[in-house]
């Protein structure tokens, strides 16, 4: 590949990179923007966000208790240049059973108390008020909505408030990776599968972006979710609606119809 080439591609990158930047930022201009940890506004990050926080409490002893004995011992057992031989111990069994037992007992009871939060995260959404099919371009998201044949692109998610949305994801060329930290929700969207995720969130400005390096334009794919109150989103479903009803129909793009196991087990919860 000539350098006049790779030139070419950075600067489109580039140009491609700051556009998607000044227009995320017009439209984060519009609404509160809610953040994963200092304001999560989905129910699944701020469970996460608190799982996430115990087991941080629970963990940072044991780091601090780590890096003080460290200190001590060098502090203490230094090599004072008076020619004395440093102190060493060896096989002090109560001790190396207290270090190990103890953080083992910490990391089962993270896990313990991890369990029933990622088990929501995998089947908590149950009886979703609205679905969405959200399908990967290079470099674009498209978002359909079955229930209203509205079939938005490159455009803001708009869903209501304290509402079950259920998202099922595929790609139509490579691996795409969707993830809005403020709802708590990652996942892939994969050519020929569909993978699926759900979330239930409070009004906000929730701003996300494709994770998987996906090509030149990666960092335009950048995903805008406004959650609003329904009769908001009942007049954005109103004004959608009529235009698509202007447009000319297109045929719909061929999408996988096999759900993934884990939307038939939160079929049969």
């Amino acid at each position: 590949m000539s350098l006049a080439l790779l030139s070419s591609y950075a600067q489109q990158a580039g140009t491609s990179m700051a556009q998607a930047m000044a227009q995320a930022a017009a439209k984060g201009s519009a609404a509160p923007v809610r953040n994963a940890f200092s304001q999560p506004g989905g129910i699944v990050a701020i469970r996460a966000a608190a799982a996430s926080l115990r087991a941080f409490v629970w963990v940072i002893p044991f780091i601090l208790i780590a890096y003080i004995l460290l200190a001590y011992v060098i502090i203490k057992f230094r090599d004072k240049g008076d020619g004395r031989k440093p102190a060493t111990f060896h096989e002090n069994n109560p001790l190396e059973f207290l270090w190990t037992i103890i953080p083992l007992i910490v990391v089962i009871t993270v896990a313990l108390h991890s369990y029933p939060t990622l088990t929501f995260m995998e089947f908590g959404g149950n009886n979703p008020a609205l679905t969405i099919d959200v399908v990967g371009h290079q470099f674009f998201w498209e978002y359909k909505y079955p229930q209203y044949g509205i079939d938005i692109s490159n455009d803001t998610l708009v869903v209501p408030a304290n509402a079950v949305v259920d998202l099922d994801l595929t790609s139509v060329d490579v691996i795409h990776g969707f993830y809005v930290p403020g709802l708590g929700i990652q996942m892939d969207a994969l050519p020929g599968r569909i993978t699926n995720l759900w979330f239930k969130a409070k009004p906000g400005y929730y701003k996300g972006q494709c994770t998987q390096l996906c090509g030149v334009n990666h960092a335009q794919m950048l995903i805008d979710v406004q959650v609003v109150p329904n009769d908001q989103f009942q007049a954005w479903l109103a004004k959608h609606r009529t235009q698509s009803a202007s447009l000319p129909a297109a045929p719909p793009a061929a999408l996988p119809v096999a759900p993934t196991a884990a939307r038939k087990a939160r079929g049969k919860a």
